[in-house]
């Protein structure tokens, strides 16, 4: 299964090692149905790799190193967005008919659901970590500094906007260390930072 998008790109599970070994493959080679049904809303298909010209080097190589004919690759998506493919494949050629193709549709229509599900409660269980860990660090500057929630909060952005990197590697870093980053002046390099105790 090749996931897409923001989130991460690459297989979040597969049946065997030869199944990851041949998604390996296609992000190797940059081809393969799994790309393919990304970018389209049908299935994409193949009954004989091996005659077979749309992946010119991925197909050769499923036929010959690992003795694959057939696929089948359904496009998981949710009402607006691809969110990965799942991926069917055979030893022979001509494996999978028309039931086969069906019974996918359906397979591939229960794990988009399941898939999009599990992608919002990890989406939904960051942003809670991320605005405990901020508010963590507003909590801190207020009580170090007399600051009011708007002014650590001020601070924390002109740190994050100076120094190149985001909220909340600036809010984790004043919580895990008790150091604030300059807020004014950026690092001359990657490895010169001002710190301030907070």
């Amino acid at each position: 299964m090749l996931m897409s998008g923001d989130v991460r790109r690459g297989s979040i599970c597969s049946t065997d090692e030869v199944s990851a070994l041949i998604e390996r493959l296609q992000y190797d080679l940059g081809e393969g149905p799994c790309f393919d049904a990304l970018q389209s809303e049908d299935t994409v298909s193949s009954n004989d790799l091996e005659r077979d010209s749309r992946w010119s080097t991925w197909g050769p190589a499923m036929v010959s190193r690992i003795g694959m004919r057939s696929v089948l690759s359904y496009r998981l998506a949710t009402r607006h967005d691809a969110i990965g493919a799942l991926n069917l494949y055979a030893a022979d050629a001509g494996a999978f008919d028309h039931e086969d193709m069906f019974e996918g549709q359906v397979l591939a229509a229960h794990t988009s659901v399941v898939l999009a599900a599990t992608l919002k409660e990890e989406q939904l269980h960051r942003a809670l970590e991320s605005r405990t860990v901020i508010g963590q660090a507003t909590g801190r500057l207020i009580e170090r500094f007399g600051l009011d929630a708007d002014q650590a909060f001020a601070v924390m952005r002109r740190i994050s906007q100076n120094h190149n990197i985001k909220l909340y590697a600036v809010a984790q870093h004043l919580v895990e260390t008790g150091v604030l980053l300059d807020p004014w002046t950026a690092p001359k390099d990657e490895g010169d930072s001002h710190t301030a105790e907070a």
